[in-house]
């Protein structure tokens, strides 16, 4: 009888069918009240935790436009042109505010110039602004600002740049006769970002599913639970005019469907096997926010069985772990163009020779760097399809910017994940790795010295690669150390023996550059099949598009006022993928252990499953949700050692990281 024996469906009427009678009765608990417990949870970006608690940002960074398709420039390709504004010709740009209460407000324009403009008024104040370049900022007193329509107007000597991407503007004018009438800005709107120190109206905190059989998460066999009922404390500071709400949700499947509990309060929750928090943080007072210190959950179960009725005990247990993002992340599909890119130029053949994944990753990344010696005019004409850029003429396929893309999109066709990856005067790129269940950095076009090769990094003690924040940390640790090399981290240089061959040859170097101070990921990485969306011109120009994720460093001197959208969790930048997390549960039958496998794997396709080394079944998921996907069986066991392995693969047929447990009955 094959092992994989009961669906969804079965599992659950089987665990109401258990009759309580001998049943031994409990309290579970779990509560969450410090930094770790908090950033297991996602939230939105005006949420952040201080400390050991929970409270809106300080923070309110408006960006009406993305600044993706800057007007562009006259004397230099791809460099944006600001319209100058004179005595007789302005330029006048409008916002609404829910509240004109701030401690400061400030602007931001992109290639703006320090002149005469107003905001409802009153004069705004050019100042120095340390930044990535590009961008200048000015400040008004908060007096100036009103709730609904505020007037900011452009006058002579002033300068800002136009986004095209909503032709004419609906919030932009220019003036021929010194403001006495105005006309609608045919070319778009004035591209400005306000900042405002306050807090936002509302954020949101979710917690990450709770599984009362097993609230820690730890690698053992949970007990088969009759759960009676659930309760949710929190712990909270409100002061006048702001407020929390507490909220919450259950299922009896560890990934949330249909069929779980719309959010409710906690009073009404409805008791289920696995439940899910959020907490709802609002003010109408902009200088203050609400504080959550804690949150408490206790639930009264009966156990109905446990792991003694299985006869086993875990010897070993390898169980990957799902990190999951907060922001909206679109991943490329499988597609006719990935295909195309995999055929023509034979990417298979190329990564080859690798013995491991990173291996071949390696080789892919070498591969894409030997396609043109060196930067040469394609920025200019080349946008983000690896078809177009390796398709290009000669002196025509760019720079670091489409040497990242082009690896990115090469690496999407062999079924790997990765992303572009922009540095603060550099572009590479990043890629999973299954290996080391991380995301590694793929410097392309090494913009290091002594050569311009492709390059990793790694830590120096362990040779483990290292992603982007790891990378970060290092760069500014030794920056305040006042120390001109990194020693915790080494360059790894690969280059071909003939320029032809791809035989690997490493060459360490200590790390002694890396523009690293600040970076940024564009929210997707779907760019060959759907370009729009995106920043026009992207690495020409200094980086101005409010549109991507950047990380919101602890480090000063990488600040970002200017930008909306930053994040300090790093889940959110550096989530898992094709992690298969195994979780096992007692039933009333010695010989059975109950299994559920999650996943979060983009283009999944299937688990696998693997008993007593055998060979692995594919399983279908029961739940599928965009990346998520939830697959539920039984074990049978049997007498001496049991071993269960699950695996994630995605529709190019790549197998994720497995999970594996054995047990001793």
């Amino acid at each position: 009888m094959s092992p994989l024996l009961s669906c969804l469906t079965l599992y659950l009427l089987a665990t109401f069918a258990v009759a309580a009678d001998s049943a031994k009765s409990l309290t579970i608990s779990r509560i969450f009240n410090s930094k770790a417990d908090f950033d297991s949870c996602t939230r939105d970006l005006s949420i952040e935790v201080d400390g050991n608690s929970v409270q809106l940002v300080k923070e309110e960074v408006i960006a009406e436009t993305t600044g993706d398709k800057l007007a562009p420039g006259k004397s230099y390709p791809g460099v944006t042109d600001p319209t100058y504004f004179t005595a007789a010709f302005f330029g006048k740009r409008t916002f609404n505010l829910d509240s004109p209460v701030a401690e400061k407000v400030a602007f931001y324009f992109f290639r703006g110039t320090a002149g005469t403009a107003t905001l409802n008024g009153q004069p705004l104040k050019f100042g120095p602004f340390t930044h990535h370049g590009g961008w200048i900022k000015a400040e008004v007193d908060t007096s100036a600002l009103r709730k609904g329509e505020n007037v900011l107007i452009f006058e002579a000597g002033s300068s800002c740049c136009i986004d095209m991407e909503k032709k004419p503007g609906s919030h932009s004018w220019t003036s021929n006769d010194g403001g006495k009438t105005w006309k609608v800005c045919q070319q778009g709107e004035f591209y400005v970002n306000i900042g405002l120190t306050r807090y936002p109206a509302r954020g949101t905190m979710t917690s990450p599913v709770i599984d009362l059989a097993n609230p820690e998460n730890k690698n053992e066999i949970a007990p088969l639970l009759d759960i009676k009922n659930v309760s949710l404390e929190a712990k909270t500071s409100s002061p006048k005019e702001s407020n929390i709400l507490l909220e919450a949700r259950s299922g009896i499947t560890s990934l949330p469907d249909a069929k779980w509990s719309k959010w409710t309060s906690p009073q009404s929750l409805s008791p289920a096997r696995y439940v899910q928090w959020r907490a709802t943080l609002s003010t109408n007072n902009r200088l203050a926010t609400s504080t959550l210190s804690q949150v408490s959950m206790n639930a009264k179960v009966n156990i109905l069985a446990d792991a003694a009725v299985s006869g086993a005990s875990i010897e070993k247990f390898e169980n990957q772990r799902i990190i999951r993002t907060s922001l909206p992340f679109a991943y490329q599909s499988k597609s006719k163009k990935l295909q195309e890119l995999r055929d023509r130029y034979k990417l298979d053949e190329v990564i080859a020779p690798g013995k491991t994944q990173f291996e071949q990753l390696v080789l892919l990344r070498n591969w894409v760097r030997n396609q043109w010696p060196q930067n040469d005019n394609g920025p200019y004409e080349r946008v983000w399809n690896a078809l177009d850029i390796l398709g290009a003429p000669e002196g025509h396929h760019g720079m670091c910017v489409q040497y990242g893309v082009a690896f990115t999109q090469c690496a999407e066709a062999l079924g790997f994940n990765a992303r572009t990856l922009i540095l603060q005067n550099h572009c590479i790129a990043d890629v999973w790795s299954d290996e080391y269940g991380k995301w590694a950095v793929m410097d392309v076009e090494a913009a290091v010295k002594p050569t311009h090769d492709s390059a990793h990094y790694i830590d120096t003690t362990t040779k483990v690669p290292l992603d982007m924040l790891e990378l970060h940390n290092a760069f500014h640790k030794a920056a305040l150390e006042k120390k001109d090399k990194i020693d915790e981290v080494t360059q790894v240089y690969y280059s071909d023996i003939d320029g032809k061959s791809q035989v690997l040859q490493p060459r360490l170097y200590p790390m002694t550059y890396l523009v690293a101070k600040r970076f940024l990921y564009p929210p997707r990485n779907n760019y060959l099949d759907q370009l729009e969306p995106w920043e026009e011109f992207q690495g020409c120009d200094n980086y101005h598009s409010s549109a991507q994720y950047w990380w919101k460093s602890e480090f000063a001197d990488a600040a970002i006022p200017n930008i909306p959208l930053k994040t300090n969790r790093r889940g959110d930048l550096f989530w898992t993928l094709n992690q298969s997390q195994l979780s096992l549960t007692a039933t009333t039958k010695a010989d059975v252990l109950r299994v559920t496998s999650e996943t979060f794997t983009p283009n999944f396709k299937n688990f696998e499953v693997q008993i007593d080394n055998g060979d692995w079944n594919p399983v279908p998921a029961e739940i599928k949700d965009s990346e998520n996907a939830l697959a539920a069986y039984d074990w049978n066991l049997h007498p001496g050692t049991n071993r269960l392995a699950v695996r994630a693969v995605n529709l190019f047929d790549r197998n994720g990281k497995a999970s594996f447990v054995e047990l001793k009955k």
